[in-house]
């Protein structure tokens, strides 16, 4: 009799801890299907490259880094992937709630454009900055193409870029034509692309010299207070005085030469590593937290959610608590049961 009482027992809580499992494998399924969780299937060297469509077309939610080093943050929340999904309702020049302040915003715009810029100049791919939105005309405000995240970020990257060409550490023309473009563009019909490289190789202190044919004298002085012949070219150029400075010290090999707010990007430009970067997304992770956290407290911790979201997230915690009180009922019962077929008093 003993012998069966034991066979009962076993069976019972076999059959509890099947009905256990199935439940938390329903809600482990449903909890990787939830959207916003990513999934890291091939190997990290192949993830961890920039976008190749372009800029995002809106001020919405913006592509996710696929590294799974940007889905860790400095605080809940704070994760580079985080931020940039958050974009567009979080924070963000059109975000639907605003939870953080227009100077909040700005600061994070600049982070995450000096961040990337410095990334894509570690990897000699601008295309970084495409992590970021460029101009747009969609939605609650128009945002004109200077005014944006990714000129900032690739004016970042033209920074040390462009100085690197001329003093001879770039590898092809690639970046001296994008400066060109975006500096002169069409505007300047007699002077084509080709022609103000080919200058421009030369090094900065003898950009202007090679463009004699193209600039005529009274607009000498003009082009050396962009391409100093020497430090007192650049008048009250403050533009002039970093180019000029940047030039020098990448032309040296030196990063630690360069003026002090670019010697991230010097250093990645001259390594081809990211380590001189991590500074910067410390301080891009920090800045984060701090405004997220101050968001949380005004909000009473929904920071971020409409009112229908707040609803589904109290009827999903409703739901969770009552499938505990299920399973502490199913367990209190089992144990019933157990001590039944032994012969025991409850």
């Amino acid at each position: 009799m003993r012998k069966w009482a034991v066979l009962v027992i076993v069976l019972l809580l076999a059959a509890a801890a099947a009905l256990q499992y199935g439940q938390r494998r329903e809600e482990l399924k449903k909890a990787a299907e939830l959207p916003g969780q990513p999934q890291h299937l091939l190997p990290k060297d192949l993830l961890a490259v920039p976008p190749v469509s372009g800029p995002p077309a809106t001020y919405g939610a913006l592509p996710t880094v696929k590294d799974a080093a940007y889905d860790r943050g400095a605080c809940a929340g704070g994760s580079v992937n985080e931020m940039l999904s958050s974009h567009g309702k979080v924070w963000g020049y059109t975000a639907s709630l605003r939870a953080f302040s227009p100077r909040e915003t700005e600061a994070i715009y600049v982070l995450l454009a000096s961040y990337f810029s410095c990334k894509g100049l570690a990897a000699g791919a601008p295309a970084y900055c495409d992590y970021l939105p460029a101009e747009s005309g969609d939605g609650r405000g128009a945002v004109p193409l200077a005014k944006s995240p990714n000129f900032k970020c690739r004016t970042d990257y033209l920074d040390v870029a462009f100085p690197g060409f001329t003093a001879g550490r770039g590898a092809g023309d690639a970046d001296c034509r994008m400066f060109y473009e975006t500096n002169f563009g069409p505007g300047r019909s007699n002077l084509r692309t080709a022609d103000f490289c080919r200058a421009a190789a030369k090094g900065i202190p003898n950009i202007c010299g090679g463009l004699s044919q193209f600039v005529d004298a009274k607009d000498q002085a003009d082009c050396r207070r962009v391409f100093p012949t020497r430090p007192r070219d650049c008048g009250d150029s403050p533009g002039c005085f970093y180019r000029t400075g940047i030039y020098e010290a990448l032309k040296r090999g030196e990063a630690g030469a360069c003026p002090e707010s670019y010697r991230p990007q010097c250093g990645a430009y001259l390594s081809k590593s990211t380590d001189s970067c991590a500074g910067l997304l410390t301080a891009l992770g920090g800045a984060y937290c701090e405004f997220l956290a101050k968001a949380q407290e005004a909000s009473g911790g929904m920071a971020g959610y409409s009112e229908q979201d707040v609803r589904d997230a109290l009827a999903q915690k409703a739901e969770l608590e009552r499938q505990a009180i299920e399973r502490r009922l199913l367990d209190e019962e089992t144990k019933r049961r157990a001590r039944k077929a032994l012969g025991k008093k409850d």
